[in-house]
């Protein structure tokens, strides 16, 4: 229901000389319920010559709490009809609050208010607003019971403010069958759902002070009520969160065009809101869980834009965006922000580890900006508009220059070699649909002299070798280009073979303690890292080798498996890990004589580590 109609029945029940029945105001946690009522239904109590209270029944546990708690209240608004009995109670209470504040008395206030009901007062001119009402520890039944005898007999105006369904899930509410005591006090619900073009403005003016801020806030808002609007996210607690945590990145990115800016914004929201919602945690400040690779991960599920292809079109939207509850977070993240928002998303891992951390990294937040903005990201922002679905609302003269860009950029090597095979995609279905005059023979030529020359740099990425495997049956007119990124995959892959492998051997030897950090932290998310070592080579170098060597290597492996779903994508350490512990193994039971004390206990901490990551492995396999 819009606030304005809450508003406006919540007027004609306070206009009612006789009600004997309260209001109950019903939305989920954080949607604004307490907000609405501070900044819109008080002012309608005044308006109407009566007088609010808000009292909050958090943590309540019996009557007794919730009488002295209304007395406190209620004790501004006494009025002279009141009995002397009352009054007498008001005097004391002043007065001793006011000692109290003085010379820190505790205060009895069931001493007090002993031959004091509420049963004194006149309810006539009071509204009482009480809120958290699935967070009160009493029975249910016993205080709704109790304000009844005020909402019926004495007319008392009343609102509660809940989220019904918590209520409803509590199982003692339900045992004494929460519906049929509701209707005798709660004679109208009023479902709330919070107006975000009219809330926001008001978080916004919480900045005024921060002109900075303020400025660039009042110059996005309409940016942010789309993002929020279509993320379906109303929740303002988790918007205040976005608020807090965008602040900090303004002042470096306050000179940057547009299109950083509102990345930053979308960046920003996502991760705050995955974070508040518990699919992200402060221990994952480190672990991006590929969120840096989405623009590959989208492209895998895309798969394609072929005329053979009509999964947009024989799909609904809600059946497209489902959350199953075997996504990962990727999927996840996919396909609740990023369907029609992938070419907008870019990885801030400053802001990322803030979110989750709480410290926000300044000088990180300049390196990331410093490798954002540069000319060299042109031909990847190109790539990125060209070769997705939104490529159709480009206009036409815009089109054929990025279509022209692109692939000279391509030609020369510029783009990673998993790109090709959606590059070679895309510009034959350009091609195919009369869209360039290029022919297909003439595209493949350019994108094979291209992924060569890419190939050079030697960059190797798993993940996205990976899904290339998984789609490739499905793409017969890029099979070409395809198998020669497998190619140089797998020549990539043996020729840093032997640096990686021959990089930890000569660490080890000369104890290179940081270097070897480093290097299993640069290879944190390569399956191919350990599967591509020599496990005899390296267990005999770890029992060769300082007691200081074996723990350190104990200790990256921890780092390496420490996040939640390690099978995910480095799966393959399974044979490594596997075969080096069946050499340690062996090596305790018959090397008694020629093992330390201490090299003993590293050793057998080693081996009982890789027993268990071998099954946080294979339980958190990757499945598509």
């Amino acid at each position: 229901m819009r606030p304005d109609n809450i508003k406006s029945i919540f007027g004609e029940y306070l206009t009612l000389k006789k009600t004997e029945y309260a209001i109950l105001l019903n939305g989920n946690w954080g949607s604004g319920k307490t907000f609405f009522w501070k900044e819109t239904l008080i002012n309608v109590v005044k308006e109407k010559g009566l007088k609010p209270i808000y009292l909050s029944l958090n943590g309540v546990r019996s009557i007794d709490a919730l009488q002295q708690q209304l007395f406190i209240k209620l004790l501004p608004v006494i009025g002279k009809q009141e009995n002397k009995t009352l009054k007498h109670a008001t005097t004391i209470t002043a007065n001793l609050l006011n000692k109290a504040s003085k010379a820190f008395i505790k205060i009895d206030f069931s001493d007090i208010f002993k031959g004091v009901s509420l049963d004194a007062l006149n309810f006539d001119k009071i509204v009482i607003c009480f809120d958290d009402l699935e967070r009160c520890q009493m029975s249910f039944k016993e205080l709704l019971g109790f304000i009844n005898e005020f909402v019926e007999h004495k007319n008392l105006k009343c609102l509660f403010l809940a989220d019904e369904e918590k209520i409803k899930e509590i199982k003692k509410n339900k045992d004494i069958g929460y519906n049929s005591i509701k209707e005798k006090t709660i004679g109208r619900i009023l479902n709330y759902e919070p107006d975000l073009e009219t809330i926001l403005p008001h978080f916004f003016n919480r900045y005024k002070e921060n002109r900075e801020y303020f400025s660039f806030l009042k110059n996005y808002q309409e940016y942010f009520l789309l993002l929020l609007q279509e993320f379906e996210e109303k929740n303002l607690r988790i918007i205040s969160f976005i608020l807090e945590n965008l602040i900090k990145a303004i002042p470096e990115a306050s000179t940057l065009e547009e299109s950083y800016q509102k990345e930053i914004i979308l960046f920003t929201i996502i991760i705050s809101i995955e974070f508040k919602k518990g699919k992200l945690t402060s221990n994952q400040y480190q672990d991006y869980d590929e969120l840096d690779n989405m623009l590959s991960y989208s492209y895998s599920i895309m798969d394609s834009i072929t005329k053979n292809t009509n999964w947009e079109d024989n799909q609904d939207e809600k059946t497209k965006n489902a959350i199953k509850e075997e996504d990962d977070l990727p999927a996840r993240v996919h396909k609740l922000y990023l369907r029609n928002r992938i070419t907008e998303y870019h990885f801030y891992p400053s802001i990322y580890s803030y979110i989750l951390s709480g410290y926000f990294d300044q000088e990180l937040f300049k390196k990331d900006i410093d490798s954002r903005v540069p000319k060299e990201s042109k031909p990847i922002r190109d790539l990125q508009q060209l070769t997705n679905y939104n490529f159709r609302k480009l206009d036409n003269a815009m089109f054929l220059e990025l279509c022209k860009n692109v692939l000279e950029n391509a030609e020369n090597g510029i783009y990673s070699i998993y790109e090709y095979e959606r590059l070679a995609d895309f510009y034959f279905f350009f091609s195919e649909m009369k869209l360039i005059s290029l022919t297909e023979k003439t595209i493949n030529n350019k994108l094979f002299e291209g992924v060569n020359k890419a190939a050079k740099r030697k960059e190797l990425n798993n993940h996205s070798y990976d899904t290339m495997q998984h789609f490739k049956a499905g793409k017969e007119r890029t099979k070409e280009i395809r198998n020669e990124v497998f190619r140089l995959h797998e020549g990539i892959k043996l020729s840093n073979k032997k640096v990686e492998s021959s990089s930890l051997i000569s660490l080890m030897r000369s104890v290179g303690i940081l270097e070897m950090k480093e290097l299993f932290k640069k290879n944190k998310l390569n399956e191919e890292f350990l599967l591509q070592m020599d496990e005899k080579e390296i267990f005999n170098e770890l029992i060769s080798s300082d007691n200081e060597v074996i723990y350190e290597f104990n200790q990256n492996l921890i780092e390496r498996y420490y996040y939640a779903n390690p099978g995910s994508y480095i799966r393959k350490d399974i044979s490594f890990l596997e075969k080096l512990k069946g050499l340690i193994m062996s090596y305790l039971e018959n090397s008694d004589a020629e093992m330390g004390n201490l090299q003993r206990l590293n050793l057998s901490e080693l081996k009982t580590n890789i027993k268990s990551w071998v099954e946080k492995l294979a339980k958190t396999e990757f499945s598509v």
